[in-house]
């Protein structure tokens, strides 16, 4: 019982300590330091490359366009070639950013997803 009791008071104590969500212009703020993307939609492990405990990784890139969605999203490189591209492909396509500034320049963006197994 007493365990019980000290867990609720932890639970308690730090339910009452959690941050509050960023404002907006804090994350765009962040983001402009460091080029994080606001939302970011992890990939599916293909199913036969999990299987097959296969790893890897994929460098695509692409343009925030002014509502902050990812425009033209590509494939720079992959390894192992074309396994994780498709999957890394269509959440990055989901990704957002930031709005653009409007400054006509649109702004390249690169990420490298990671597709490795639990251990």
């Amino acid at each position: 019982m007493r365990s019980l009791v000290i867990a609720l008071l932890l639970l308690v104590a730090c339910a009452s300590t959690s941050e509050r969500p960023l404002t907006t212009e804090e994350i765009c703020e962040h983001e402009r330091t460091g080029e994080l993307a606001w939302t970011q939609i992890n990939p599916d492990y293909p199913r036969e490359a999990y299987a097959a405990k296969v790893t890897g990784w994929v460098l695509m890139e692409g343009s925030v366009g002014p509502d902050g969605d990812v425009v033209d999203p590509r494939v720079i490189d992959s390894e192992p070639a074309g396994v994780f591209d498709k999957n890394a492909l269509a959440a990055f396509d989901l990704w957002r950013y930031c709005p653009t500034s409007g400054e006509g320049q649109p702004r390249i963006v690169k990420t490298k997803l990671v597709f490795d197994l639990p251990r």
